[in-house]
Parts: C-alpha cells; sequence; structure tokens
C-alpha cells in the first residue's frame, strides 16, 4: 500500500512542485511515470559504461605477429603481396567485363540512332513517315539509305 501523503511530498520535492497543487487522484501516475524515468536513468548510465567499456577494449592494440621460422615468413610476405595482385585482377576483370558490354551495347542500337533520323512524325495526322528520298524499293521490300 502507497503512502499517498508521503508519495506526494517526495515527488513535489523531487520535482520541484508545491505539495499542495498535486492532486492525489494523479499521484499514481506520477509514481509510474517517476519509475519508468528512474529505470531509464539507469539503463542510460548502464549502456555509457559498457559504451566506455568498449571502445577500451576496441583502443587495446592486436598483439603483434611473430614469425618464427622463414617459411612462415615468405607464406605470410605471399599472402599479402597475393591479395594485392588478385584484388588488382578482380578490378581489371570487370572493368574490361564493362567495357564489353558497353560497346556490344552501342553497336547494337546503332541502327536506332540511324532510324531516329530517318522516321519522321507529322503532327497534323499524327503518323510517322519515311521520305523518298531516304530509301529505296527491292523486291521484297524497301531499303532505307
Amino acid at each position: 500500500m502507497v503512502n499517498l501523503k508521503e508519495t506526494r511530498h517526495q515527488l513535489a520535492y523531487k520535482y520541484d512542485i508545491a505539495a499542495e497543487d498535486l492532486d492525489p487522484s494523479i499521484i499514481p501516475i506520477l509514481m509510474a511515470i517517476d519509475n519508468m524515468a528512474n529505470r531509464l536513468e539507469k539503463s542510460v548510465d548502464s549502456f555509457q559504461h559498457q559504451s566506455k567499456q568498449i571502445e577500451i577494449l576496441m583502443k587495446q592494440q592486436a598483439p603483434a605477429i611473430y614469425c618464427d621460422h622463414p617459411k612462415t615468413a615468405l607464406i605470410l610476405g605471399i599472402g599479402k603481396y597475393g591479395s594485392i595482385v588478385l584484388a588488382i585482377s578482380i578490378f581489371l576483370s570487370v572493368f574490361w567485363m564493362g567495357l564489353v558490354m558497353l560497346k556490344s551495347n552501342e553497336k547494337q542500337f546503332a541502327h536506332y540512332k540511324h532510324l531516329a533520323k530517318v522516321i519522321q512524325f507529322d503532327e497534323q495526322s499524327g503518323s510517322y513517315f519515311i521520305r523518298k528520298e531516304d530509301f529505296r524499293k527491292v523486291e521484297k521490300g524497301i531499303v532505307i539509305k
């Protein structure tokens, strides 16, 4: 059971409000809000403490790797330079594939540019046409110049 008078005075002192201004009907609500605020404050403090610990651990340097045998040093050196060579070769292959795709698309759509120059649009009739100077007739159709 909650002592309303005592709680009323505690909340009034904590939040710097006159005790007479606090309505007894809202004291349980204020108590719940005060409880949540206290728990939230504790969790924020805990979070800050944990984040400081994580920062300290992240700032610690990793121990150096020592090579006791010449073979180990050779393998580590090859791994370092091998990864650089591998990254360069992957970059160049992706670049080359992109260049090939770009050039093939340019050749594929080059005839559309030519057609766009030849085909005209008549705004009055709303239809497309090709002028007589731009094509010639053959047995099975027409050839666009």
